[in-house]
């Protein structure tokens, strides 16, 4: 089942970082990378980033995610990073 996450829960943020953790050592083997920044992303990181992310969640456990740009609301001065 797909779900939103909200990113900004300490549990979420971790979780989140264990999925990305493991594709990412995928991706950096994949592509024989030896400094692959995205593994040095902390818990923190994704607790404050300011997009939106989906879960793919199977028998109630995170098995991946995706992100997406947070929708900009006119007017808004907000200015979000990406991740």
């Amino acid at each position: 089942m797909l779900k939103k996450l909200d990113n900004t829960k300490l549990i979420t943020a971790e979780n989140m970082h264990h999925v990305f953790q493991k594709s990412y050592t995928v991706e950096a083997d994949l592509l024989e990378a030896i400094n692959f920044p995205p593994l040095q992303r902390t818990i923190e990181n994704f607790a404050v980033c300011k997009n939106d992310f989906f879960g793919y969640f199977k028998d109630d456990t995170l098995a991946g995610k995706t992100t997406t740009p947070r929708a900009y609301t006119k007017g808004s001065e907000d200015k979000r990073e990406q991740d």
